[in-house]
C-alpha cells in the first residue's frame, strides 16, 4: 500500500484528478451512472455557462422548499458553482482533448452530488455551511480562460482544487448511497469538514496568487501595447474629438458592466420564498410571449415584492 501512495504521490495533478473522477462513477448504481453520463454528454456539447449555474441554485430551492423552515439554500452555493461552471467552460481549445471531458463532467458530478442530499435537512445545512465558506476564498476569474493556458502552476493548483471538490463529492455520494438508518446515525463531522475547507481555502490562495501575478504581466504587457498604440493614435488622429467620444462610450459599458447584480440578487433571495405567481394567469401569458412586453406587480412597501422578483427570477431561470 506504501509503495502505491507514493507512486501516487508522484503522478501529475492531472492524472490524479482523472483517478478521482474515475473513483467516483465507479461508485455510481447503474441508474446514475446511465444519468451522469448523459449529462456529462449534454456538458461536453454544450458547456455551462452562467445562467446553468442560476438554474442550479434555483433547483436546489425548488426541491427544498417547505423542508428545514422554507429556508433558501440556493444561494451558499453561488460562489462555488460559478467556479466550477468556469473551469467547466475552458472548453477542448483551452484544457484539451481528455482533460475536457473531465472538467465538464466534474460539472455533472457536483450537480448530482448536491441534488442527491437536497431532502436530507440536516446533512444538507451541514453541507450548505460549508460551500458558503468554501465559497468566500473560491477562485473566480472572469479572465481564467485568457491566462490558464499561459500558466503550468495555474493549471496545476486548478487540478489540485478540483482533487479536493471531487473527493467531497465522493463523500456526499456515499452518504446518500447509506440507509435511511445509517444516515441518522452519521454525518460529516467537524473534522472533516474542517479539512476539506483547509485544502480549497490553500489551493484557492495559490490559485488567487498565481492569477495575481499573471494579471499583473498582462497588465504590463497591455500598458506598452497601449502606448505604441496612443503614440500611433496622436500621429494620424483627425480630431480629439472622436477620442473624447470614444472615452465616453468605453466610461460608459465600464459603468455597465461592472455593476455587482449577483450580490444584491442573493441578498434578496434568502429573504424567503414565493410561489404564487407561477399560478397567475396573467404571470404565465406574460412569461409565454415571444415578443418584448412588460408585466407591473404592484404593492406597498414592505410587502414582499424584492422577494417576488428574486425568486421570478429563478423561475425564469429553471424555464430557460
Amino acid at each position: 500500500m506504501s509503495v502505491i501512495l507514493s507512486n501516487a504521490s508522484r503522478l501529475k495533478p492531472e492524472i490524479r484528478l482523472a483517478q478521482a473522477f474515475s473513483q467516483f462513477e465507479a461508485d455510481l448504481s447503474s441508474e446514475q451512472k446511465t444519468d451522469f453520463q448523459n449529462q456529462r454528454s449534454q456538458s461536453l456539447a454544450s458547456p455551462p455557462d452562467p445562467s446553468d449555474v442560476m438554474r442550479l441554485t434555483a433547483e436546489i430551492d425548488r426541491r427544498v422548499s417547505g423542508k428545514v423552515g422554507g429556508r433558501c439554500f440556493g444561494p451558499r452555493f453561488t460562489n462555488f458553482l460559478q467556479v466550477v461552471q468556469q473551469f467547466a467552460a475552458l472548453g477542448d481549445v483551452v484544457v484539451g482533448g481528455s482533460q475536457n471531458i473531465i472538467a465538464c463532467g466534474i460539472w455533472s458530478l457536483v450537480r448530482m452530488s448536491l441534488l442527491s442530499v437536497v431532502n436530507i435537512s440536516a446533512y444538507f445545512e451541514k453541507l450548505s455551511t460549508l460551500f458558503m465558506r468554501v465559497g468566500r476564498s473560491a477562485p473566480r476569474y472572469q479572465t481564467l480562460a485568457l491566462l490558464y493556458p499561459r500558466s503550468k502552476p495555474l493549471q496545476s493548483d486548478l487540478c489540485e482544487y478540483f482533487i479536493v471538490v471531487v473527493c467531497l463529492c465522493h463523500e456526499i455520494l456515499k452518504f446518500a448511497q447509506k440507509s435511511t438508518f445509517r444516515q441518522v446515525t452519521s454525518s460529516l463531522s467537524d473534522a472533516n469538514i474542517n479539512t476539506f475547507q483547509s485544502d480549497l481555502d490553500h489551493w484557492a490562495k495559490l490559485i488567487k496568487e498565481e492569477m495575481s501575478l499573471l494579471m499583473a504581466k498582462k497588465i504590463e504587457e497591455e500598458a506598452e501595447e497601449n502606448s505604441r498604440f496612443r503614440a500611433l493614435a496622436n500621429k494620424f488622429s483627425k480630431s480629439m474629438s472622436h477620442y473624447q467620444k470614444l472615452a465616453t462610450k468605453i466610461r460608459i459599458f465600464d459603468l455597465c458592466s461592472t455593476y455587482d447584480y449577483e450580490t444584491t440578487w442573493k441578498q434578496i433571495r434568502k429573504a424567503g420564498n414565493a410561489n404564487w405567481f407561477r399560478y397567475d394567469a396573467a404571470y404565465q401569458k406574460w412569461k409565454s410571449q415571444t415578443c418584448s412586453s412588460t408585466l407591473v406587480y404592484t404593492g406597498k412597501l414592505g410587502s414582499g415584492k424584492s422577494i417576488l422578483l428574486a425568486n421570478i427570477v429563478d423561475d425564469l431561470h429553471i424555464a430557460a
